[in-house]
This record gives C-alpha cells, sequence and structure tokens, in this order.
C-alpha cells in the first residue's frame, strides 16, 4: 500500500536562503477508488478497520517544489494532463476550513496542478492508483510575514509585567528593616504596602512554596499529590499525542500496546484532574462559610466563581495571546503550521468563547485554540 506519510527533505528544500528559490508544500491526498486494483481493495480492508487503524486512502505528503519539478521532467510527465484526475465528491473533509492557514489560496493557483502530478506519477508507479490533491500550506525561503499590531501589543504587555514585577520586588526590598529573608515571609503592616508587594518575586517564592497552617490543607495533603501526578499525566499524554511516527503501521501496531492504550484514553485522566479541582473548591468553599457564619446564597456563589475568573483567566489570556502571536515565528517544519499556525488562526477569530470558557460548547468544531 502507498504510504500514508512521506515528506521530501524540508531543511534541504528551503536552505534557509532566500537567493535559491524554492517552495515547501504539504498536500492531502485522497486516493480514488478503483475496483479492479488488487492494492485498492487492501487500502479498503485495512481502512475498515477505524477504530485502530488510520484511513490508507488519504495520504499526506510534503513536496518539495525544486524537486517534484526534476521528478516530472525526469519521468516525463511534466506536460501529462493525464497525470491529473477530476475531483470526487465526498461527504467529508479532509483538509482544514478556509482560512486557516495564510496565502493559500495563492499557492494552490501557482502550484495545485503541479503537486497532483507529482503525487500521481509516484502512485501510477509504484501501485496503479491515482489521487486527487489539496494543497494545506506551502512555505518559501523568501516568504516573511510583517509584525502586527497584535504582536506589537504583546510585547508592550510582557515589558509591562516585567516592569510590574520590578518594581514590586525592588519596593518590597525597601521595605526590609532587617537582614535576611524573614521580612519576606511576613505580612507587611498596611494592606496598602501589601498590594504594592503582591508581584514581589522573593515574596511569592515563599508563598507558593511555605505550608499553611490550616487543618483542611494538612489533611488534604495527599489529593494535592495525586493532583500533581494527574497534571504530570495530562502532560505527558498532549507530549506523546503530538509526536509524529514516521509510518502508519508504526500508529497501528501501538493500539495494541497497553501503554498507548492508557494514553489514548487520556481524557479519563483529565476528567480526574477535574474531579480533584472541584472537591477542593467545594471544601475550601465549605469552610470559608463555616468561618464567616454566613448562610450561603448566589451572591456568595457568584463572589466565589468570580474570584475564580480573575485568577485564572489573566495566565490564560497572557498564553493564548502568544499562540496568537510570536509562537508562529519560534520553529519551523513541515508540520510545523499544521499544529501551530492553526492555533493562530482560531485564537485571533475565536477568543471570546475561550475567554468566557464557552469553547468546549461554541464553535466546538473548529480547531481549538490551545491556549
Amino acid at each position: 500500500m502507498p504510504r500514508v506519510f512521506m515528506y521530501d527533505d524540508y531543511d534541504i528544500c528551503l536552505n534557509d536562503n532566500p537567493t535559491i528559490g524554492s517552495v515547501y508544500c504539504v498536500v492531502k491526498a485522497v486516493v480514488h477508488p478503483d475496483n479492479q486494483s488488487d492494492i485498492w481493495q487492501l487500502i479498503e480492508r485495512a481502512s475498515a478497520n477505524w477504530k485502530q487503524n488510520l484511513n490508507h486512502a488519504h495520504l499526506d505528503r510534503g513536496l518539495c517544489l525544486r524537486d517534484c519539478e526534476q521528478r516530472l521532467r525526469a519521468s516525463g510527465g511534466y506536460n501529462d494532463t493525464q497525470l491529473l484526475v477530476p475531483k470526487l465528491e465526498t461527504d467529508f473533509r479532509y483538509t482544514f476550513l478556509p482560512g486557516a492557514f495564510r496565502d493559500t489560496d495563492e499557492y494552490r493557483r501557482n502550484y495545485s496542478e503541479l503537486m497532483e502530478k507529482c503525487v500521481n506519477v509516484e502512485l501510477l508507479r509504484d501501485y496503479g492508483l491515482k489521487a486527487q490533491t489539496e494543497i494545506e500550506y506551502c512555505d518559501s525561503a523568501s516568504q516573511s510575514y510583517p509584525i502586527d499590531w497584535l504582536e506589537i501589543t504583546f510585547i508592550l504587555i510582557t515589558l509591562g509585567v516585567i516592569g510590574i514585577v520590578l518594581a514590586s520586588s525592588w519596593y518590597d526590598y525597601s521595605c526590609k528593616t532587617t537582614h535576611g529573608l524573614n521580612h519576606y515571609k511576613t505580612d507587611l503592616p498596611s494592606k496598602k504596602q501589601m498590594i504594592l508587594v503582591s508581584f514581589s518575586i522573593i515574596r511569592n517564592w515563599y508563598r507558593i512554596t511555605s505550608r499553611t497552617d490550616d487543618q483542611l490543607s494538612h489533611d488534604l495533603r495527599f489529593i494535592h499529590t495525586i493532583r500533581m501526578l494527574v497534571f504530570l499525566g495530562v502532560t505527558l499524554g498532549h507530549v506523546v499525542f503530538y509526536a509524529q511516527p514516521r509510518t502508519a503501521l508504526t500508529i497501528e501496531e501501538r493500539f495494541d500496546d497497553l501503554v498507548t492504550m492508557i494514553v489514548i484514553n487520556g481524557t479519563q485522566i483529565v476528567t480526574t484532574f477535574f474531579t480533584i479541582s472541584s472537591l477542593m473548591l467545594v471544601l475550601f468553599f465549605v469552610q470559608k462559610a463555616e468561618e464567616t457564619k454566613r448562610q450561603v446564597g448566589i451572591f456568595e456563589i457568584f463572589i466565589i466563581s468570580l474570584a475564580r475568573y480573575v485568577r485564572l483567566t489573566p495566565v490564560y489570556a497572557f498564553v493564548m495571546l502568544f499562540e496568537a502571536t510570536w509562537m508562529i515565528r519560534m520553529g519551523d517544519g513541515p508540520l510545523w503550521r499544521k499544529g501551530v499556525e492553526t492555533g493562530r488562526t482560531y485564537c485571533r477569530e475565536n477568543w471570546w468563547t475561550n475567554m468566557l470558557y464557552i469553547n468546549n460548547y461554541l464553535k466546538a468544531d473548529q480547531p481549538v485554540c490551545e491556549g
């Protein structure tokens, strides 16, 4: 069967040298059915087990324009229109939604036919099959994008946060009346001073690492340990999920592995993390209600929910803004834009659903803004 994943060398293609013109395109190919072909029947049988196997009729190709042209000229297929196939209507989308990648329309106008010929010359030669193709996105060594206003905004916010942290730390240091670090472990005399040292680096370090004398926190230390282990499991699952094996066979064989089964079912781990967090919130909420001797009502629930929103959202928004701006510039490669530029696009478009924490319910059919 045709390899599901096949990529030309990205670095050799682009050379990181704008003077050597070349383009690298990631292409999705859908093999056309051919019931007379034994290989097509094998593809159908393998793809029928969709719970464990990939769809072997859907091929991912990374093609260097320069190498593609050379292969076509060597095979005599550069001007062969027989290598182009009519588009079949499908009841599924096999590429990203329009607008997910920048400049895709221009690349499709210029190179769609050439890329389809390049894919089909290989499929015809080795397997006697043809495929319709669609360019997902292309990279060029001569292409660069100017810094936009949102990226400048991220820089200004970052500099502002750094300035606040440094100023707060300096003020905290200037309030010291004794030698040593005990100053940072105790509260300052006035509430105004405590507000001004809220972003002090050393003081916040001791807040994070110190143990409270609260009996409930002491009794629930094992819960915090479990939550930390679950969080590490969630992080590990994301790392493994984004690791791209070289062959489809490697992916399919992993489904028989116990460790893979655990990782693939990682949604259960995430649910456990949410359950523990909810439990802790309720316990501390009840404790606070008992301490204040106030009857719990809608107003109290609203205030606690608002406090939690204010605590979580600024950091969430900062990370999401980074994903929508500078993250795309942090790397490159044939799969970089597929994983990162989709986040850039949809963070800019659907940021408000994330800010309201309704992104799992509204526009959930679109690629996620990771945040």
